[in-house]
């Protein structure tokens, strides 16, 4: 967690995405949006589980 940001950790099985990770136009679209607002995107392969993705936002104040 950091502070003055919004983080979403997200996790799956990777069921039917196959064994290797591959960047595609839809990923490549997410990460640019998440950059835009200058955000950060983690993603993490765990090999028995699936995935974890973390995603963070800084908070605007006011």
């Amino acid at each position: 967690m950091i502070a003055n940001h919004l983080q979403i950790d997200y996790s799956d099985d990777e069921i039917g995405l196959g064994k290797t990770i591959q960047k595609k136009n839809d990923l490549q679209n997410v990460e640019t949006r998440i950059f835009s607002q200058k955000g950060n995107l983690i993603f993490d392969e765990i090999i028995e589980n699936g995935t974890q993705k973390t995603i963070s936002f800084p908070l605007k104040n006011g």
